[in-house]
């Protein structure tokens, strides 16, 4: 299916191979996914880049930042979750979510007595994508499934011993192997602006959203109120005079979050696009995050602890053998795990601060 793959961003831009006794344009896992050779005809024109060196590091430091907050318990991240756990009733657990081999499993509170099902879902989810709008910047926006994650993090809290299985909850896959009976193989994580594909215009959709609102009315007032008396335009006049619909509907909408988006059709390259960029406010502010990915948190908190002997799995090793082993674990510089250990110990003690 070229392009169209559904395994091609994974496999550089390539689609998987068709085995020889394959009689379709397609291959197994676009076929389970349901696209047929005539779907997605965008896609046609999509090419699939490796990111660049160092990014999948900065987008795993961020998200393994989060995971320390939770198990520190300080700052804002952890603030929102708490948040939503008073606000929610939750009573957290401590140890792993439960994800039966499904890293993207999404912890669910108890719904209150007679509370709907669906209404529970949709406000679960809407809670979820609050604090992911608040804690997430837009560069990392695309880098996890973060509702599952914020929802392991609102019911668990992660042990000491499980902050490396903890933190990859809610990692992006892929399909990891030809045929149906295959596991799901991690994704690499991405630090980059979020894509959205085919943003209608707001005038637009809303001028949509109001054909079909007139066009109900219309088979109202023509259906029930006129034979029964009742002139539809005045009754709707008689509702803006005496409620406050129409000035709360200016008021939510003017409330509404804004952000800026360049429209990539057809001709525009990217270095249209950089200089489209370039014109709009929070691009020019925004610092360069550029230079090595930071330390992980996670693995800092973890290397201080099996070196000063709180984890169980460093308390019978010589101290003279912990730094290597601590550099074969982690793939770390023997001379860079001094570091690790002491930004470790700086973050438990709570006189480091974790830079997201």
């Amino acid at each position: 299916m070229g392009s169209r793959c559904t395994q091609a961003r994974f496999l550089n831009g390539s689609p998987a191979r068709l085995r020889s006794t394959n009689k379709s344009e397609l291959c197994g896992r676009c076929e389970e996914s349901g696209l047929s050779a005539h779907d997605a005809q965008a896609l046609d024109r999509l090419r699939f880049e490796q990111p660049p060196a160092g990014e999948e590091l900065k987008a795993r430091a961020f998200k393994d930042g989060l995971t320390v907050q939770l198990y520190l318990k300080r700052g804002p991240f952890w603030d929102a979750v708490r948040g939503l756990r008073e606000r929610r009733g939750v009573t957290a657990r401590k140890g792993l979510p439960p994800s039966g081999g499904d890293i993207s499993t999404k912890f669910y509170p108890d719904r209150s007595p007679g509370e709907d099902f669906g209404t529970h879902v949709l406000e679960w989810e809407a809670d979820l994508r609050q604090i992911a709008q608040r804690c997430v910047p837009g560069r990392f926006q695309d880098s996890a499934d973060w509702q599952a994650f914020i929802s392991a993090c609102v019911g668990f809290d992660p042990p000491l011993e499980g902050l490396d299985t903890f933190t990859r909850h809610g990692d992006l896959t892929y399909l990891g192997g030809d045929g149906r009976d295959v596991g799901r193989k991690r994704a690499p994580m991405r630090a980059m602006a979020p894509q959205r594909w085919a943003i209608a215009d707001e005038y637009a959709l809303e001028k949509v959203y109001f054909w079909l609102f007139e066009g109900v009315l219309e088979e109202l007032g023509a259906r029930y109120l006129e034979p029964a008396g009742i002139d539809l335009e005045e009754a709707m006049q008689e509702i803006f005079d005496t409620t406050e619909l129409n000035r709360q509907y200016h008021a939510k909408k003017n409330s509404l979050r804004r952000e800026w988006y360049i429209a990539a059709s057809d001709g525009v390259n990217a270095n249209d696009i950089k200089k489209a960029a370039d014109l709009i406010p929070a691009v020019r502010e925004a610092r360069s995050p550029g230079g090595r990915a930071p330390r992980n948190p996670v693995v800092a908190i973890q290397c201080a602890a099996f070196y000063d002997g709180q984890d169980s799995a460093g308390e019978g090793t010589p101290k003279t053998k912990r730094r290597r082993l601590l550099a074969e674990r982690y793939g770390l510089p023997e001379n860079e795990v001094k570091h690790y250990v002491k930004f470790g110990r700086e973050l438990i003690s709570g006189s480091g601060e974790i830079n997201l």
